[in-house]
């Protein structure tokens, strides 16, 4: 019989968010939690991100007109990450998060890469919110195996 995947709601803590309920994987097994707590959306200040999403330059002269900048380059290993945490965030809050489409890792990340979609601090909620339900069960476990 195979183990059932329990996803629970959660309302946002914050104020003025009181209305904001996602459903969040519950019971992840240590491999989805691991993949979740390695994951990014690309590291701040990455060096070699930097160096990709950088414009060409040409020497001694000035562009004619400004060089508008592309798409954000990710370097191997933040591309790595952003792809797991795309993955991840399908699972966790899979197939809609906050109204919007998270059914797979390429419509997740697109979510989170818009600046006009999330406020920060419900992007640093999410972040944090499956460790606070994992850890919460942990604890109804422990007090449950404390009293059998």
């Amino acid at each position: 019989m195979p183990i059932p995947r329990v996803y629970i709601d959660e309302s946002c803590p914050l104020e003025g968010y009181e209305s904001l309920q996602v459903k969040v994987l519950a019971n992840a097994t240590d491999s989805e939690w691991n993949a979740w707590c390695a994951a990014h959306l690309g590291l701040p200040g990455c060096a070699e991100c930097a160096k990709l999403s950088t414009p060409p330059t040409r020497r001694g002269r000035k562009p004619a007109a400004p060089i508008e900048p592309g798409p954000r380059q990710y370097c191997p290993a933040c591309a790595a990450a952003r792809q797991q945490y795309g993955e991840s965030i399908a699972l966790f809050y899979g197939p809609a998060l906050l109204g919007e489409d998270v059914s797979t890792p390429e419509a997740a990340l697109a979510l989170f890469d818009r600046d006009d979609a999330l406020p920060s601090e419900i992007v640093i909620w999410l972040a944090l919110l499956p460790g606070a339900v994992r850890n919460a069960r942990v604890e109804t476990l422990m007090g449950n195996l404390r009293r059998s």
